[in-house]
């Protein structure tokens, strides 16, 4: 019943702008009750054939944390360019005020019946291959060791619980236990890949345990 109450609330909130939101659903307990915060929206919307991201950032107020409401039926591609230039916008215009406030995407936790947040301050993206080769190559520096690199894309994967939690566990066990904490992980994403599938695959993994690089490459299979 609290979950039903505030996913209403949700859609409420998002009917004020004459739009509906659908969030991702995930089987993954994450942050909950993030105080002091201010909403950013992405809307599904559908022009001359071509799916288009809606940004609503009204909400925004200054000095607050940042829950992101994206649609879980978008792709990649629409969402991430909006993103990254409105994170650089945010370090310009505030690069003193903003050091303890974060950056979370929300989605709908199936588990605990709420919604829940996955924190994303600190994730760059990247967006092209001299980008992702440069991480590479910093990662094997640093650790001396060639990161795990995880591609993702819309043919090669198909996302549900028990694929994911396979997934989860023959990574585990490629990974050995040992040397699991000093392995780094990149992720990569194809940019037609949906926002429901990317954010299930991060929180998935974030709660594998997994060293999660900061960088992440989003790239095209055209």
């Amino acid at each position: 019943m609290r979950y039903l109450k505030i996913f209403i609330l949700l859609i409420l909130v998002a009917s004020c702008n004459k739009k509906e939101i659908q969030l991702p659903k995930i089987g993954v307990e994450g942050l909950i009750d993030i105080q002091n915060n201010s909403s950013i929206w992405m809307f599904f919307n559908v022009i001359e054939n071509d799916t288009i991201a809606i940004l609503n950032k009204n909400n925004k107020i200054s000095n607050t944390h940042l829950i992101f409401n994206i649609d879980k039926r978008l792709p990649l591609r629409e969402i991430m360019p909006k993103l990254h230039e409105l994170q650089e916008k945010l370090k310009e215009d505030s690069p003193h005020e903003t050091g303890d406030m974060n950056n979370y995407f929300s989605y709908a936790d199936t588990l605990s019946k709420t919604f829940s947040q996955l924190d994303f301050t600190n994730t760059n993206y990247i967006f092209t291959q001299e980008a992702y080769k440069n991480v590479i190559s910093e990662i094997n520096k640093e650790k001396n060791i060639d990161p795990v690199l995880l591609h993702f894309s819309k043919e090669s994967i198909k996302i549900d619980h028990k694929k994911t939690k396979d997934f989860i566990k023959e990574l585990k066990t490629t990974i050995s236990i040992d040397s699991l904490s000093n392995r780094t992980v990149l992720l990569t994403f194809d940019q037609n890949l949906s926002y429901n599938k990317y954010l299930t695959v991060k929180t998935k993994l974030f709660a594998g345990g997994f060293n999660i690089e900061n960088s992440e490459y989003i790239f095209s299979e055209e």
